[in-house]
């Protein structure tokens, strides 16, 4: 219920500033449970858009994540064989893109196969026009597969999807901009755009300033690395990082019963400014299962993302100049407790996971990646800024 309302509030300032096609952004492993929230948000914002039919493509090939006859891949794995079968808040037990939306949303889902999106053109908006039902999951198994969603799909009033889709849409408005607008217009409305961007704010920069500040100094400055996800991927990277940078594990069950610990991770950070510290509380699934029984799921996950709100807090105060996040709710716990409006998108350190330089003076440039995201010296490159 609180992320339909986030949703439909976001929703009615987009539609306020005349925007005309809305899209419902997820991640590429459609990362939710039984209670939501996609497909209670999907279906709030369609109501609200009167939409009747709602494409549903999480695929993003260039992170190896595709869909096959409606069967959502990680790599060669069914996304149930796939290391987020033991996610520690959203286990993905079921690889089947129809199942997992029928089991949230109140209407039931249709296959659009391969073959129609590989036809492309006529045949792909015919079946999504002649579709018996709203929320259409669509097949994508390449770059070229979006192309041919995103030109289909492109004068609805909505879709939905990961990184993949929403990239493959800004490819289409980007060409019709080119068309429609000349250089000089497209100039003066990004001069317009950027100067927006803080412009309610005291202290606050253009978007264009925040990005040209941010890639000048992006390698510039203590860095901080907090690690909450439990990936395979994450925990990979944690380990190489800590073969050559100071490293404080946060037990949450210790967070539980001692006051301390979290206090002890704070000196631990600013103890080692100079030396690009690292916090991570990533477990093997065995581990978070066990802390679960004990804590309980939600609670020991609350717990975790707190403490990592609080030494963002305490990093920032203390002169870092760059935090490096990974793990989804560890970074919406840091935007939160760093209350982070608006960000200048930088360059990408890895497929999906760029720089971002906040619009707000005064805070650090961030990293925030996905669990499964970059390769395994992933953090360690990005602090020495290779």
């Amino acid at each position: 219920d609180v992320a339909v309302r986030a949703s439909l509030d976001a929703l009615e300032w987009l539609l306020g500033l005349g925007v005309g096609h809305i899209y419902v952004k997820y991640c590429s492993t459609f990362d939710s449970t039984s209670q939501g929230n996609i497909g209670p948000i999907l279906d709030a914002v369609a109501r609200r858009l009167d939409a009747r039919h709602v494409a549903v493509a999480p695929a993003a090939p260039e992170n190896q994540r595709t869909v096959y006859q409606g069967v959502l891949f990680v790599g060669d794995q069914p996304l149930a064989e796939s290391s987020m079968r033991d996610h520690p808040l959203t286990p993905m037990r079921d690889s089947s893109l129809m199942r997992l939306l029928d089991a949230q949303s109140t209407q039931p889902s249709h296959l659009i196969d391969h073959a129609i999106v590989a036809a492309g053109g006529f045949a792909l908006r015919q079946a999504i026009e002649q579709a018996p039902v709203r929320n259409l999951i669509v097949d994508s198994i390449c770059e070229q597969d979006l192309d041919q969603i995103a030109e289909a799909v492109k004068n609805e009033p909505m879709s939905s999807g990961s990184a993949g889709l929403a990239g493959a849409l800004a490819r289409q408005y980007a060409a019709w901009r080119r068309v429609t607008l000349g250089g000089a217009a497209r100039d003066r409305e990004l001069r317009t755009l950027g100067g927006a961007a803080g412009s309610d704010q005291q202290g606050s920069q253009t978007a264009a300033e925040a990005r040209d500040a941010g890639s000048r100094d992006q390698h510039q400055g203590p860095a901080l690395v907090l690690a909450g996800s439990c990936s395979v991927a994450t925990r990979r990277q944690a380990a190489h990082y800590s073969l050559s940078h100071p490293c404080f594990v946060l037990d949450p069950q210790q967070l539980a019963v001692d006051t301390q610990h979290l206090t002890q991770a704070i000196d631990f950070i600013k103890a080692n400014v100079e030396r690009a510290p690292m916090v991570v509380s990533s477990q093997s699934p065995e581990v978070v299962a066990s802390v679960q029984q004990r804590l309980g799921r939600d609670f020991a996950a609350r717990l975790v993302e707190n403490a990592f709100g609080a030494l963002a807090r305490a990093g920032a105060a203390e002169g870092f100049r760059r935090i490096l996040v990974a793990g989804g709710e560890t970074a919406g716990a840091v935007n939160t407790a760093l209350q982070v409006r608006s960000v200048a998108v930088g360059p990408e350190l890895a497929p999906g996971v760029p720089w971002l330089f906040p619009v707000d003076e005064g805070l650090p440039h961030l990293m925030l990646k996905s669990g499964n995201f970059g390769t395994e010296d992933l953090f360690t490159q990005a602090v020495r800024g290779e």
